[in-house]
């Protein structure tokens, strides 16, 4: 039966409810088993992809950043089965993308580990050089982040002060016996201050959640960075397109990625694996 064929709909519909409940089972067996943690992975992956669904009708690549060779992003690869990459990895940008472009080409990397003595053919051994490049970006952000704390707290503060001497004073006033003359020369002069100190403070409010949004970003990024001290290896062999839905930082100029890229050097060494690897002349 063509379940692509809208006759068949209702048929569908049943073979979905009954699809659900096998997926369901099969996650709750999982997650009373060894199998724990890959069922909360997947788990996650079905509420992502739900989303990404979600979004697919709105999304545009042309409101997002563009994204040259040797850009380094954060993906979300996703559940994969086997030895696939999943999850959220780094990766490299592979070619010069146009913004109009909804996919990207891309290359998995990972961090060195001590077992790492000897790599497989299909690896390229990246030293310490997207290290070093992140821990600088992030350093720089770091002290940005600590100067606009420092300056909007300051101004919340003094916000915070003039609100609150114009609601006492606007106070004071409402106690008063006044004629209306004497109300509308000094009460609503008073409630509109108080009105635009309102709104103002909103702004504030909103940059200071927008500053601590991004702190937690940078956060995450030097957690994930951390684990690349001894070195980040890129997978050859992983190389795949993406739709650009899945990239998770950057996707703005402003994003903490922006910026962050490998030098030609590091990228010659990929594509001098990359080129014989797609020719065949290289085995697993």
């Amino acid at each position: 039966m063509d379940f692509k064929d809208p006759q068949n709909k209702k048929q569908l519909q049943k073979n979905i409810t009954a699809l659900m409940k096998e997926y369901s089972d099969k996650l709750i067996a999982m997650s009373e088993s060894n199998d724990y943690k890959k069922s909360a992975l997947l788990y996650y992956w079905l509420q992502d992809y739900k989303n990404m669904l979600n979004r697919e009708n709105k999304f545009s690549p042309k409101f997002m950043k563009k994204y040259s060779c040797g850009d380094i992003i954060n993906v979300n690869f996703g559940f994969r089965p086997g030895a696939e990459e999943g999850g959220l990895h780094y990766a490299v940008v592979l070619d010069n993308n146009p913004r109009s472009s909804g996919v990207v080409a891309v290359l998995p990397l990972r961090s060195r580990k001590e077992k790492d003595t000897v790599l497989r053919p299909f690896e390229v051994d990246l030293g310490k050089v997207l290290f070093s490049r992140v821990a600088a970006k992030t350093n720089t952000l770091i002290e940005e982040y600590k100067m606009m704390d420092i300056e909007y707290n300051l101004r919340r503060e003094k916000s915070n002060k003039a609100f609150d001497n114009l609601s006492d004073q606007l106070k004071q006033l409402k106690e008063e016996q006044l004629n209306d003359a004497d109300r509308d020369l000094k009460i609503i002069p008073l409630e509109t201050k108080l009105s635009i100190l309102s709104k103002e403070n909103k702004i504030l409010n909103s940059q200071i959640s927008a500053l601590e949004l991004k702190r937690e970003q940078l956060n995450k990024h030097i957690t994930a960075f951390n684990k690349m001290r001894k070195g980040s290896i890129a997978l050859i062999s992983q190389i795949t397109t993406i739709s650009k839905m899945r990239i998770m930082d950057p996707v703005k100029e402003t994003s903490v990625l922006t910026g962050i890229s490998l030098p030609e050097q590091a990228m010659k060494k990929i594509y001098d694996k990359l080129i014989p690897f797609i020719s065949g002349k290289i085995i697993r």
